[in-house]
């Protein structure tokens, strides 16, 4: 009698050491998806936050070219008015730090890369054209600077460079909204794995829970059959 009873605890113990088994290979495999989902999730949001500088550095060179070439036209309509002068050179001193911030962050995007040197090629020219400018008006001949500021401005060179920033704008915006998508999406993933883990935690634990109280309502059987 008593080696069935020894019989039934050994066949319990391994019933309970095979469900902690189950559990804890159950846990390990859900801790390194649990890692991964991590691991993604904050690839992701890298990636999202880098959008949004790339967004940032190419409206702050917007609104330096836009700032430049605002001044430069209130200086040659009146010279006399040296803040105009003044806030062009500023400008004309941030562009090149704000040209190379859009250079380096598009640096691993191709077609980003292939605009910003569109942007470059753009920019260098309306840089010449209002250096020339400047300096009519510095010889005096401001004249001459309107009529070259006329003649310019029907080549439209800041529409194009308008045109290229707004390229890339939209560019960086696609980017956005599919890093935004893969940011939602890495979070469910993550709350998935977590329901998992708890599903397989609450089954072992019934399934073990089961087991032992299926071996306790036996027991007044057992002791009975001993007597």
């Amino acid at each position: 009698m008593m080696a069935g009873s020894n019989g039934s605890d050994d066949n319990l113990g391994r019933r309970l050491t095979g469900f902690m088994a189950v559990g804890f290979i159950a846990l390990i495999v859900v801790g390194i998806a649990a890692a991964w989902t991590t691991h993604r999730s904050a690839a992701h949001i890298r990636w999202l936050a880098h959008s949004y500088e790339v967004q940032n550095a190419i409206l702050d060179a917007r609104q330096i070219v836009e700032r430049g070439e605002t001044s430069r036209r209130g200086y040659l309509l009146a010279p006399e008015q040296r803040d105009f002068l003044t806030i062009y050179r500023n400008s004309t001193v941030a562009l090149p730090a704000a040209m190379k911030r859009i250079r380096h962050l598009t640096r691993d995007n191709p077609s980003q890369q292939q605009l910003y040197a569109r942007l470059l090629h753009q920019v260098s020219l309306l840089a010449m054209i209002r250096d020339r400018s400047i300096a009519l008006v510095f010889a005096g001949d401001i004249a001459a600077a309107r009529a070259a500021f006329d003649t310019e401005h029907s080549a439209l060179p800041m529409a194009r460079i308008r045109d290229t920033l707004d390229q890339m704008a939209d560019a960086e915006r696609r980017l956005l909204t599919i890093r935004e998508r893969d940011v939602i999406d890495g979070e469910r993933l993550f709350y998935a794995v977590l329901v998992i883990a708890a599903v397989l935690l609450g089954m072992v634990s019934i399934v073990s829970l089961l087991t032992i109280l299926g071996y306790t309502r036996d027991l007044p059987q057992s002791r009975d059959a001993l007597r």
